[in-house]
């Protein structure tokens, strides 16, 4: 078993696209502040999201 899974790797990189295009948009819109918090907030939402659905295809492996 392997300390840290793949399904990680995956989570944190929808977690810091998130924040990347928040930050941006924040940029063009001159709400930096409003966009970051944003970006967190939705990165760590669809950080979970992808992570627990990364869990669920590994059970889905073993029971085949």
């Amino acid at each position: 078993m392997k300390i840290i899974k793949e399904g990680f790797f995956q989570a944190l990189g929808v977690f810091f696209c998130c924040v990347i295009i928040a930050v941006i948009l924040g940029f063009i819109f001159d709400a930096l502040q409003l966009a970051s918090t944003i970006g967190v907030g939705l990165g760590l939402v669809w950080m979970g999201v992808a992570y627990f659905n990364q869990l669920e295809k590994e059970k889905e492996k073993e029971n085949r």
